[in-house]
């Protein structure tokens, strides 16, 4: 029995190992927020979270607490000691707090990035992500991060839009398609499927708004935001964007045929209505011309 007991002691610690789907990154503390004592004491609680023992290094934040709560650097050690913990509603409490005070301390934005994801929202981890990539000098895992996580949400909502437009919800459809618009803007197949909808849907405007605000400037987009103008009677708006794509390759010929239609149609909106109609009539009574004549 001694003997057990004896191979126990010595026995290495096991490490746990960290979910796939969450992010550590030390919290370093600002000049003067801690004593060299403490700032010791935070990397000893640190190694205790990364090695898995979550309640031990909850207890040596606390200790660091009861001398000065509040500060970030310990406040988000703690935070990520009940996310080590499985306590993912009190990490996530504490992350916000540290946010609230600190809204660009990039290891509580990278916490509760983790937290949000382990908890299914990829919606709010990513929006946390993106804020810690802004930050200049961010770590080379938040880009990393940002790319997956915009890779789990879209595929996520466009499978969902899918279902969506199978039963003939577009509502839903369109919900799902803005979420996935929302998670990444830089893709063109998105934002052109989601005018479409709202085209369908019968709302023109919002088609044209979501195809206007495209940040890359794309020629597949612009051409849709000129066909849907025209749709809409905006002839001048449209032979602006027909003018710009000509601007950037004079030889874009669907841009020359799309202005095309769209001088033909404004000069034909700006006839008397007795012309206008002459293309849908049956045929023309003497009434018909002399009203042309007068």
């Amino acid at each position: 029995l001694v003997g057990l007991v004896l191979a126990g002691a010595c026995a290495k610690r096991v490490r746990l190992p960290i979910p796939e789907s969450e992010d550590y990154l030390f919290p370093p503390a600002a000049p003067g927020e801690l004593s060299g004592r403490e700032a010791s004491e935070l990397r000893r609680a640190w190694r205790e979270v990364m090695a898995g023992a979550a309640h031990a290094a909850r207890r040596r934040v606390q200790k660091l607490r009861r001398r000065g709560a509040g500060r970030p650097s310990v406040e988000t050690v703690r935070a990520y000691a009940e996310l080590r913990a499985g306590r993912s509603e009190e990490a996530a409490r504490v992350f916000a707090a540290v946010l609230a005070s600190s809204p660009v301390f990039v290891p509580a934005l990278v916490g509760a990035g983790s937290t949000a994801a382990q908890a299914g929202d990829l919606d709010a981890a990513l929006e946390y992500y993106k804020r810690a990539a802004a930050v200049p000098q961010s770590d080379p895992l938040v880009r990393k991060r940002v790319a997956m996580l915009k890779l789990r949400a879209t595929e996520r909502h466009m499978g969902r839009a899918e279902v969506a437009v199978a039963a003939g919800d577009l509502a839903a459809a369109i919900e799902e398609y803005r979420l996935a618009l929302a998670a990444a803007p830089e893709v063109t197949g998105i934002r052109l499927d989601l005018a479409e909808l709202l085209r369908r849907a019968g709302d023109t405007s919002a088609a044209v708004s979501v195809l206007v605000a495209d940040p890359g400037g794309e020629r597949p987009v612009k051409l849709r935001l000129a066909e849907v103008l025209v749709e809409s009677s905006q002839f001048d708006r449209a032979l602006d964007v027909y003018r710009e794509l000509l601007a950037g390759d004079p030889a874009d010929q669907a841009a020359r045929a799309g202005e095309a239609v769209a001088r033909e149609r404004l000069e034909a909106s700006l006839m008397p209505e007795e012309y206008r109609q002459i293309p849908s009539a049956g045929q023309l009574t003497r009434a018909d011309l002399a009203a042309l004549l007068l």
